[in-house]
């Protein structure tokens, strides 16, 4: 067993990925959870809660990356 060096993994994608684990992925799955238990409105709800963080996630992300270079 080895271990996986993550020292060339820049700040920008640690935060991209925690915030799609983290807001993003239980929304969804959240969502697909209602599909199943038959509440349409609230699965597409939770759906599009999670499309829409992710945008405003993508802004601000390119507003911080514009401002520190």
């Amino acid at each position: 067993m080895t271990y996986v060096d993550i020292s060339t993994i820049s700040p920008q994608l640690f935060v991209t990925v925690l915030f799609f684990l983290l807001i993003v992925c239980p929304l969804v799955s959240l969502g697909i959870v209602r599909f199943f238990q038959q509440r349409v409105k609230q699965g597409l709800i939770y759906i599009a809660i999670a499309i829409v963080s992710y945008i405003v996630f993508l802004i601000v992300a390119d507003f911080v990356a514009k401002t520190w270079q």
